[in-house]
């Protein structure tokens, strides 16, 4: 195979996949703990197709893809009990670190298998790690950082959640666009 060909099959598919991946964690907790909203996901820079919509969840991709990812609310502003913001803050590291796990599973079991499918799995395994790590570490993301410029890691809303006052948590529809406001 190509020399460039897994590093063309990563970043268009797999990588916005093992995106899609995070920000669903993050989506299925907050489907479980805040019912009464929509959730939307957001993968690609500025998407506008509708990938799925079934229930409350809804996602949109852009055509050429790419690796950011966000995760919102159907509304403005979403009360959520401070205890549920930290797990939905939580779950989408969460899914990208039983990822890494599976793709290091799946390495072993590849042993001496195909050479774009070792190459693939192992590409994800680190992609999946980095992802975790660049999220769960409590940041406010630099203004370098494309497509997360002055965002909030996930590690830095479940950090606000633990260490700030009050019981409620005032989220905004692209989930850590702003700060949080604690009533």
């Amino acid at each position: 195979m190509g020399g460039y060909l897994w590093i063309i099959a990563f970043l268009a598919v797999v990588a916005p996949l093992l995106t899609l991946i995070h920000e669903l964690g993050h989506a299925g907790a907050a489907l479980a703990l805040v019912p009464q909203h929509d959730v939307t996901i957001r993968i690609g820079r500025d998407p506008k197709i509708s990938l799925y919509k079934r229930g409350r969840l809804h996602i949109l991709v852009h055509p050429l893809g790419g690796c950011e990812g966000h995760y919102g609310w159907g509304a403005a502003r979403v009360e959520v009990a401070t205890s549920s913001a930290i797990w939905i803050a939580l779950a989408g590291p969460l899914a990208s670190l039983v990822m890494a796990l599976v793709c290091a599973g799946l390495k072993n079991a590849l042993g001496e298998g195909p050479s774009l499918a070792r190459t693939l799995v192992n590409a994800s395994m680190y992609y999946n790690m980095l992802q975790f790590a660049a999220t769960i570490i409590p940041v406010k993301y630099p203004t370098w950082w494309f497509g997360y410029a002055g965002r909030w890691s996930d590690g830095l809303l479940a950090w606000h959640c633990l260490f700030g006052e009050g019981d409620k948590v005032v989220l905004t529809d692209t989930a850590r666009r702003d700060e949080i406001v604690n009533d």
